[in-house]
């Protein structure tokens, strides 16, 4: 989260990656809200996907040319306490912290975007094994 020019913008992440959220002066709520979050909180966001102004775009983000104008944010679940280790790079994280604590916070781990990377390719490996065994070889799995 950061401000500037009286507005206050904060980087929301999903599944299928980042944006920026930006609170507007019309919405002195959403503000009050955004300005209490934590990093990693998991909040719900509606408002209107507009446009950057062209000084403002982020050529480093897939999503650097837009934002989502925020009338209301809902936080789903609050972060209490500061986190075990940061979710960054795989590479800091593996360095910095021991196997033992990503283990125990597996929920956090998996937020990494390495991590994120290796569960979809498992899925998508499981995926083709199993259309290939019911396609060619009428495999019904049994769990």
């Amino acid at each position: 989260r950061r401000s500037h020019a009286g507005l206050t913008f904060l980087t929301l992440r999903d599944s299928s990656g980042m944006v920026q959220v930006t609170t507007l002066p019309e919405y002195p709520e959403v503000y009050a809200v955004v300005n209490k979050l934590r990093v990693e909180s998991v909040v719900s966001v509606e408002g209107v996907v507009r446009l950057r102004p062209t000084e403002s775009i982020n050529a480093d983000m897939s999503t650097g040319a837009i934002e989502v104008a925020a009338d209301c944010v809902s936080v789903l679940n609050s972060v209490t306490r500061s986190l075990p280790f940061p979710i960054t790079t795989a590479d800091t994280v593996k360095e910095k912290f021991p196997e033992e604590v990503r283990l125990r916070f597996r929920v956090l781990d998996l937020r990494r975007p390495q991590m994120q990377s290796n569960l979809r390719l498992r899925h998508k490996v499981i995926k083709h094994i199993r259309r290939y065994l019911e396609d060619r070889h009428d495999f019904v799995e049994v769990c």
